[in-house]
């Protein structure tokens, strides 16, 4: 065997052993990396004695969170150690089990030993070890932009992160959420009818139906994007601080956030907080201020997020050309009367709405209907979900 196929065996099993760890319930990236560090690799933490585990020091009283377990002095319950999980783990596993499910499933498995790692996600201080995606990751995704919000959002809401999103998975940036109801979904959707890329980033293992109605939509954005997460296949969603994880990578992955609708509270914010440690862009729209879920978003603005009204204010802060959406190459048509005037106005405001295109130029609804049509016969506009349209050239 040759000393370049020794190393290519050598990298693979360390590679088993970094997707075993990662299986181990309770195993954070900060653990996770701190064992690496004090035994020398993946490989060597998988087979190190119990004894040397239990003296290694990285441990300490690393328990799984669990938020049902009352633990104070005088608690029946006793928490499980995460050393424990380990040991009878890797009882029964060694990675390639982890791999076959993976490889039937149709799911790719990539670790921060892995070229292909997204590099975005590589930078933030604390990557997942080992990231599971169903579907793919181009290079093209380093351009994304997430848009995260309330579950119990409002139409205002909604429309605010449709509207964002067709805008930007229009001008080719992949837009990123988490899959949950509400501002979520509402993104997910906005991009794929769009014709454009989308990323689900899940609490729960990529294969756990989870939430149980989003599972066509999953699939959805699997053939358009991928659903990614860095929770074992399987794993279900057992505490909320899988969801906080989860919040960090959105951010990891994308070069700006911007938070749709969200109350002070909430996981759109801890997301919002991720973003600014990580060293994005975040942009918060603004909302009723007699709307408690206008309340984390006003928040933001107040302290130094950018207010967001469209997708072109998004990509001119983060330096689109001419802060503009472009869904089509070559000059701008020859258009006079309304086509000029609804062509400008799309070309100004970004994606804008049937009603509002009536409304600023004065026009009738048949009026509207005629001319857009002839703009979309020449290239020159894209119809978008939600009855919104927007300029499909970059202009002369």
């Amino acid at each position: 065997m040759t000393e370049g196929a020794d190393r290519q065996g050598v990298r693979e099993t360390d590679r088993l052993s970094w997707i075993a760890l990662n299986q181990v319930e309770g195993m954070e990236p900060g653990l996770f990396i701190r064992l690496t560090e004090i035994f020398g690799g993946a490989g060597e933490v998988w087979r190190a004695s119990e004894k040397d585990l239990r003296g290694c020091g990285a441990f300490g009283r690393a328990y799984l969170k669990n938020t049902e377990l009352n633990l104070g002095e005088d608690s029946a319950e006793k928490p499980v150690y995460v050393l424990d999980k380990l040991l009878d783990l890797r009882r029964r596993e060694d990675g390639s089990q982890e791999l076959k499910r993976a490889q039937e499933a149709n799911v790719k498995i990539f670790t921060l030993l892995d070229d292909d790692y997204p590099r975005r996600l590589r930078d933030i201080p604390d990557p997942p070890p080992v990231l599971y995606a169903r579907g793919n990751i181009l290079e093209r995704d380093d351009r994304a932009v997430a848009i995260v919000g309330t579950r119990r959002c409002n139409g205002y809401g909604r429309r605010a992160a449709e509207d964002i999103s067709a805008g930007l998975a229009g001008a080719g940036w992949t837009v990123v959420s988490g899959l949950a109801h509400g501002i979520d979904a509402a993104a997910h959707r906005a991009a794929l009818d769009a014709g454009g890329r989308t990323f689900a980033v899940k609490a729960v293992g990529v294969d756990h139906p989870y939430p149980s109605n989003h599972v066509e939509l999953a699939d959805e954005i699997a053939a358009c994007g991928a659903v990614i997460s860095e929770f074992p296949l399987g794993m279900n969603a057992s505490n909320k601080f899988q969801f906080h994880r989860r919040n960090r990578i959105i951010s990891g992955l994308s070069r700006a956030v911007v938070v749709a609708q969200s109350a002070v509270k909430g996981g759109s914010m801890i997301t919002a907080g991720h973003a600014a440690e990580h060293g994005r862009e975040v942009f918060a729209v603004p909302g009723d201020v007699y709307h408690p879920s206008s309340g984390g978003c006003h928040w933001l603005i107040r302290n130094g997020a950018h207010l967001a009204e469209n997708a072109s204010q998004i990509l001119e802060a983060l330096g689109e050309p001419d802060g503009q959406p472009e869904l089509s190459l070559g000059a701008q048509p020859e258009l006079d009367g309304l086509q000029k005037r609804i062509y400008d106005l799309m070309k100004e405001d970004g994606p804008t709405r049937f009603d509002d295109i009536c409304a600023r130029l004065s026009c009738s609804a048949g009026e509207a209907s005629s001319a857009l049509l002839m703009l979309e016969m020449k290239g020159a506009a894209r119809q978008l979900p939600g009855q919104t349209y927007m300029a499909a050239r970059t202009g002369r």
